[in-house]
């Protein structure tokens, strides 16, 4: 066992020391989410959780814990670590010592939590926060202590706080509850994480006059449909392949209690399926519990059949070269769109169809372009990119219209990217 404990650790030691080596890939290249963060973040140093393109309804710890760490990537890169160690705790807790080196090992390898894991996104922080809770439910069910399952709702009210679908969470413990019958529990667990959840209603309160203003807010910005109903059974292969599948059904079938996850598991996968947007990455907050269960099918494997290694081995480098490959294309995705808001120096009335890109780099008050019948008069430059295209109505008619009668004053390109500014007036 001391062998094999040993070549875990430095799998996984090599993990860590891949990413610190690609920790800054992303410089330069941000998502619109990212963007979103750091402008909030920048905002919440200045006094106030506002948005004024109207993304303040976004969980708010993310961005908070931005403003007070710095927005480098170093951060998060320390998210990730903290997140691998606590997934060696929750399989050792489990399982075995062995169990809990291969469950850190696969979530570190992961290919799509590899890649997202280098960008400025909840993913990292939130997966923390949800193993912590379900590490202290296990330790509550073996020492019956009642304060542990406490301080996991308050962990899965923290998990809200930073991504509102990590409410599944919250919502498994509550039904691992009642399906155990333990009803004061239950009631003192709410009270907690009402609690816990107090930012939430007081921003409501302040930004929306509403005290589930952000949530209510949120909601509606995600009716938009990606994805149909089966979009997470026919994308199961690309996000996890065949082999951590198969280990985690092999892995279903050993004596130790799994139900606190499986109850996590089955309510977070029926909220995706509920919610209208579906997106690979939405299926990274499973990764942790479906690693675990995996771990143990691989434990099984080795022990019965002294292949689990070698198999989890090849899995590894297979991953990690597909997470490498995936972030060297998209290294420069949105180079042009960031350094083309860094550079702009315009005067006058702007929309954009990226505009959060041009309030943060480049320090500018720009809106949306409009998506619904207005008076577009005022509005002195259109800044137009092939980035986030809309398919509204209006939106069309009004990009349209000025690409006929507008001035065009900037054309940047670079390969199939392009940002365009028209200017409205002579």
């Amino acid at each position: 066992m001391v062998g094999k404990k040993w070549i875990y650790v430095l799998i996984i030691f090599l993990i860590v020391a891949l990413r610190f080596t690609y920790m800054d890939v992303n410089h330069e290249n941000y998502y619109w989410d990212e963007v979103v963060y750091l402008h909030l973040a920048e905002n919440i140093n200045n006094g106030g959780y506002y948005s004024h393109i109207g993304e303040e309804f976004r969980a708010p710890m993310f961005p908070f814990l931005l403003s007070l760490f710095g927005y480098g990537h170093f951060f998060v890169f320390c998210l990730v670590v903290i997140g691998i160690v606590l997934m060696y705790f929750l399989g050792k807790e489990i399982f075995n010592e062995e169990v809990g080196l291969i469950s850190a090992v696969i979530l570190g390898s992961m290919s799509l939590y590899f890649f997202y894991s280098f960008k400025l996104l909840t993913e990292p922080l939130t997966l923390i926060l949800l193993i912590g809770a379900m590490l202290l439910l296990y330790k509550y069910e073996k020492l019956n202590k009642n304060y542990l399952l406490y301080l996991g709702m308050i962990c899965a009210g923290l998990a809200v706080l930073t991504r509102y679908v990590a409410g599944a969470m919250a919502l498994s413990i509550f039904l691992y509850l009642l399906y155990k019958k333990k009803w004061k529990e239950v009631l003192i667990s709410g009270l907690i994480f009402l609690v816990v959840l107090s930012p939430l209603f007081i921003l409501g309160m302040l930004n929306y006059g509403n005290p589930l203003g952000m949530l209510i807010s949120n909601l509606v910005d995600n009716t938009s449909k990606h994805g149909g109903l089966f979009y997470y059974f026919i994308h199961i292969y690309p996000i996890l392949g065949w082999f951590i599948p198969a280990a985690f059904v092999y892995g279903l079938f050993s004596k130790e209690n799994k139900k606190p996850m499986l109850f996590f598991i089955i309510t977070y996968f029926i909220v995706l399926e509920i919610l209208a947007l579906k997106y690979d990455r939405f299926f990274i907050l499973m990764f942790p519990f479906i690693a675990v269960i995996a771990a143990k099918g691989i434990y099984k494997l080795n022990k019965k059949y002294k292949v689990g290694m070698l198999f989890l081995a090849i899995w590894v480098v297979v991953n990690l070269t597909v997470g490498l490959v995936h972030i060297d294309m998209d290294r420069s995705n949105t180079a042009l769109l960031v350094n083309s808001a860094s550079d702009f120096d315009l005067e006058g009335n702007m929309v954009s169809n990226s505009p959060v890109y041009f309030s943060y780099f480049g320090n500018q008050e720009v809106d949306y372009i409009p998506i619904v019948e207005t008076d577009i008069s005022h509005i002195d430059y259109f800044i137009i990119d092939n980035y986030h295209p809309r398919e509204e109505e209006y939106y069309l008619i009004y990009t349209n219209y000025i690409k006929e009668n507008g001035t065009l004053v900037y054309n940047m390109t670079e390969g199939h990217r392009e940002v365009l500014v028209y200017a409205t007036k002579s």
